[in-house]
C-alpha cells in the first residue's frame, strides 16, 4: 500500500507540510546546457531510498508545480530529479518575449536532459532511476532513453505527446505551419506565435480541460500566480514545426524501443492524441498498457479516482522494474 494524499486533504497539506518538505528535503541547483542555456533542476534523495525517479515534465510546466507528487515518492522511499526543460519554468528562455513557447530545435531538450541524467543524476545514486513522463516530457524522455537506454531500467509516459490532437484538420495545419514559418523567416525579427496561440492565461477552472480536481488546479495556477516568471503563452511556428519532427521520429523509433515500458492513457484527453499514441504503442515491443477511462490530461493533478490508479501504477513499475 502505497502513501498517497488524497484530494480532501491537499488544500490544508500544502501550506503546512508540503512547504517544510520543499524547504528542507528538496535541492535545487542548475547546470549550464547546449549553447550555455541554464537548466533549473531539484532533487530529493530521502534516507535509504531504494528506487530513483528521473521525472520529465511537460510543456508551459515547471518543477515547482510538482510538489505533491514528490512529496509521495519521498514519503515511499522513492529519490526524485527532475529538471525545467529550456524555454519554460525557472530554466532559461531563447526568445525575448518569455512569454512564447520557443526551441530551436527539438533535439535541444534531448542534449540538456542526457547531460542532467549523465551528469546530475547517476553520479548521485546507486540505483539504475525509472524515467517518468508527462506530456511532452514523454517525446523528450523516449528520445533520450533511445539514446542512453543503458542509463534507465524502465519507462513511464503518462498522457505522452506521441501526437497532438490538431485544432484544424491536418492538411490544413501542414498548409498553415508552413506558410506561418516562411513568413516568420521573411519579415519576423523574433518568433511568432502559431496560428490561434496566445500569451499566458490564467483559465477559470470551469472550463478547463486538464483535471476533474478543482483542488489541486487551484494550487498550481496559484504556483504560476504568485511567481509570473514560471508563466508560458502558446507555442510559436518553430516549435510546433520541431515537435511535429519529433514526433515523427518517435514512431520511427518504436518498435526498436526494447526497454520495460509502461504506457498510462488518459481516456478523455483533450490535449494529446490518443489515437497516435496507441499506434505508437502497437510498436513498442516491451510495453504494457494501463487506460484510465474519464481521466483527463493532467493524471497527476487529476481527481483522486484517476491520479491514485496512475500513481499507483507508476510506483508498482518503478519497484519492480529491473536493475
Amino acid at each position: 500500500m502505497w502513501h498517497l494524499i488524497d484530494e480532501e486533504n491537499i488544500g490544508d497539506l500544502y501550506s503546512t507540510q508540503l512547504a517544510d518538505f520543499w524547504a528542507e528535503q528538496v535541492v535545487q541547483s542548475h547546470f549550464v546546457g547546449k549553447d550555455g542555456v541554464t537548466i533549473q533542476y531539484a532533487r530529493s534523495i530521502p534516507e535509504n531510498a531504494k528506487h530513483t525517479i528521473v521525472f520529465s515534465n511537460g510543456r508551459i510546466e515547471t518543477l515547482v508545480k510538482y510538489k505533491e507528487f514528490i512529496f509521495e515518492c519521498h514519503k515511499n522511499g522513492i529519490a526524485v530529479f527532475t529538471l525545467d526543460h529550456r524555454g519554460q519554468g525557472l530554466s532559461d528562455r531563447m526568445a525575448l518575449d518569455r512569454q512564447r513557447g520557443f526551441v530551436n530545435n527539438f533535439t535541444d531538450y534531448v542534449d540538456d536532459f542526457c547531460q542532467f541524467v549523465s551528469e546530475i543524476v547517476l553520479p548521485a545514486t546507486n540505483t539504475k532511476p525509472t524515467l517518468v513522463c508527462h506530456s511532452m516530457g514523454s517525446a523528450i524522455g523516449f528520445l533520450s532513453a533511445a539514446r542512453i537506454p543503458h542509463a534507465f531500467c524502465g519507462v513511464v509516459f503518462c498522457s505522452p505527446m506521441f501526437g497532438i490532437k490538431p485544432t484544424i484538420p491536418e492538411p490544413l495545419l501542414s498548409a498553415f505551419l508552413h506558410a506561418g514559418l516562411t513568413a516568420n523567416k521573411l519579415f519576423g525579427r523574433r518568433p511568432w506565435y502559431a496560428f490561434g496561440q496566445h500569451p499566458y492565461i490564467d483559465i477559470p477552472f470551469a472550463i478547463n480541460t486538464l483535471t476533474h480536481s478543482a483542488t489541486r488546479y487551484r494550487l498550481f495556477r496559484e504556483e504560476y500566480k504568485n511567481n509570473p516568471a514560471l508563466q508560458l503563452g502558446g507555442v510559436t511556428y518553430q516549435w510546433l514545426h520541431q515537435a511535429i519532427g519529433a514526433m515523427d521520429s518517435i514512431n520511427h523509433l518504436a518498435a526498436s524501443f526494447t526497454l520495460p515500458t509502461k504506457v498510462i492513457i488518459s481516456g478523455s484527453d483533450k490535449i494529446v492524441d490518443n489515437r497516435k499514441i496507441e499506434a505508437v504503442v502497437d510498436l513498442l515491443p516491451n510495453a504494457e498498457v494501463l487506460r484510465i477511462k474519464g481521466a483527463r490530461h493532467e493524471l497527476l493533478f487529476e481527481s483522486d479516482e484517476y491520479r491514485k490508479p496512475a500513481v499507483t501504477a507508476i510506483f508498482d513499475f518503478v519497484c519492480n522494474a529491473p536493475e
